[in-house]
């Protein structure tokens, strides 16, 4: 069954939540009766809703994002599946989906909903939040071990079809790609440039937006997270072969590229910090915690990320932090986690940016 949940905010002045009955499941996006759940701050001078008409229950789960009226759980009219599109065609439209490369049918699934919401919204690109690929009984080994290894066509290119396939994935690599051989992916993105982009451990990317700019900062976090930590001989060997050696010689050297960029972008209207592990919406492990440190000093816009399988949002400060790790494989939200949080679930997130405003659209399919 698949469920669809939006998650929206411009500037963050009222919010709310609401529970919707089925809506209709034409157009090929969304299975017969897929409900909704949205989760909303809106700036008022730019975004217009359904009326809502609250039921003055205090909101279940935890949202600290400096709201300045209360969170109230609400509900409000049926939608058709046309209104899952915003009325005003976003100048910026991405997928993001993490922890996707395990093949089965949840992973087929997830992919067909991309594929058919692609058809309608059009995004410029998708974000991959790394664990692009897992061992399988068949394969044994996680991660890619080549550019020719047949993971690339078996676990993405012959599952994620249509639109998904014309436009570009950015990518950056979580734990179980550096269980293979991280540098293969790199090495893809030189080969298949308009396909699958990565040119680096860390990297960058501007994209205009009307009369502004959006800035996307790329980041490695797994030398942050296992630098601290007993590891696997072939992960320590990965790091090793990357130059990664010298403990917290490298764990500065990779903040400190992380506060350049972030103050490179200083100018730009919205930025996106996007990496594989896990702030905010679950508790910091490792030298994570000197990342969250960077994000509440610079406040981007956003951090986006996957590891733990599940769809999570929180925020802090004027940072929100969207979780989308579920993208074929699931488990229960952090025992810990704060904000808005859904588990055993498979899914993906869907973003559009205006001048105005930014939307999240949270995906989530469960068998």
């Amino acid at each position: 069954m698949l469920y669809i949940i939006f998650l929206t905010f411009a500037l963050a002045v009222n919010a709310l939540t609401v529970h919707n009955p089925p809506v209709d499941g034409s157009g090929g996006a969304a299975p017969s009766k897929p409900k909704c759940h949205h989760r909303v701050s809106k700036h008022d001078e730019y975004a217009s809703y359904p009326s809502v008409q609250s039921n003055s229950q205090p909101m279940p789960i935890g949202w600290e994002s400096g709201l300045k009226n209360q969170v109230t759980y609400s509900t409000i009219q049926p939608l058709s599946a046309s209104s899952i599109v915003p009325e005003v065609n976003p100048n910026l439209d991405f997928f993001i989906i993490g922890d996707w490369g395990q093949p089965n049918e949840r992973q087929s699934q997830v992919a067909k909903v991309m594929s058919d919401l692609a058809y309608m919204t059009k995004p410029d690109f998708v974000l991959s939040v790394g664990d692009n690929f897992y061992a399988t009984n068949e394969t044994k080994h996680d991660g890619v071990l080549s550019t020719n290894d047949s993971k690339w066509n078996d676990f993405w290119l012959k599952v994620y079809q249509g639109f998904t396939q014309s436009i570009p994935w950015y990518s950056v690599l979580g734990n179980h790609d550096w269980l293979g051989d991280p540098q293969s992916q790199i090495e893809y993105s030189r080969l298949n440039p308009t396909k699958w982009v990565m040119p680096n451990y860390f990297w960058e990317r501007t994209v205009k937006l009307g009369q502004h700019e959006v800035a996307f900062i790329m980041i490695d976090t797994n030398y942050l997270v296992y630098s601290t930590m007993e590891i696997r001989p072939i992960m320590l060997n990965n790091f090793q072969r990357a130059g990664w050696t010298d403990g917290n010689q490298t764990v500065k050297m990779h903040l400190d590229w992380i506060e350049g960029a972030l103050q490179r972008h200083l100018d730009k209207k919205y930025v996106f910090v996007v990496g594989h592990h896990f702030l905010g919406t679950c508790k910091p492990v490792g030298h994570m915690v000197e990342l969250q440190a960077l994000l509440d000093k610079y406040q981007p816009t956003a951090y986006l990320y996957g590891h733990h399988h599940t769809l999570q949002a929180t925020s802090r400060g004027k940072t929100q932090y969207i979780q989308s790790g579920a993208g074929s494989v699931m488990e229960d939200s952090c025992p810990d986690h704060d904000g808005w949080a859904l588990g055993q679930t498979n899914g993906f997130v869907h973003a559009s940016v205006t001048e105005a405003s930014i939307v999240f659209n949270f995906w989530d399919y469960t068998e």
